[in-house]
């Protein structure tokens, strides 16, 4: 762990030790601020999840070395089916 993230998990570990008016931060405050960081980065996933199954985010996969491996990704949702930009077939 950087010694960054670490700063941030207890500062928010000691928000937690505020919040239920604890003097000290205990080892559940900083199981809470854990908890606080993965439902965060969850909802990341999720939303990218979503994006997929909505056909907002297309995942190329013609041409991967490996099978199921994306080979290009493609961000651009709504302006057109082609993840290259162009309007030809050429790519």
């Amino acid at each position: 762990m950087h010694l960054g993230n670490l700063i941030e998990l207890l500062q928010e570990a000691d928000h937690f030790a505020a919040k239920s008016d604890s003097s000290y931060v205990e080892a559940k405050h900083v199981q809470l601020a854990i908890d606080a960081g993965i439902a965060r980065t969850d909802q990341y996933r999720k939303r990218l999840y979503e994006a997929i199954l909505r056909n907002e985010l297309l995942i190329d996969t013609d041409g991967a070395v490996n099978p199921g491996m994306p080979a290009e990704l493609c961000g651009t949702p709504g302006i057109d089916d082609n993840c290259s930009g162009s309007d030809n077939d050429e790519g």
